[in-house]
């Protein structure tokens, strides 16, 4: 896993020169309850010096931001 890379593609997403709005990420993500836990990264089959996989979401089309098929390889409609 090179974490130089990965430093530098978050780097890369934080300073796009955009101005986003503010949001509260502790009501979004998985946060573990305080104690002991162990949380492992484990290297992607595909690419396994980068463990993450970026995917595009279409928002404002519903209630839920919807997964883009041009994630997997087909046509987006949208």
């Amino acid at each position: 896993m090179d974490l130089n890379a990965i430093r530098a593609k978050l780097d890369a997403l934080n300073n796009n020169g955009q101005q986003r709005e503010k949001t509260d990420y502790s009501t979004i993500f998985w946060k573990p309850e305080l104690g002991n836990h162990t949380v492992r990264i484990v290297p992607s089959a595909f690419d396994p010096t980068f463990p993450f996989k970026e995917l595009k979401f279409h928002y404002g089309v519903g209630k839920y931001p919807m997964v883009a098929l041009s994630n997997f390889g087909k046509q987006d409609p949208i």
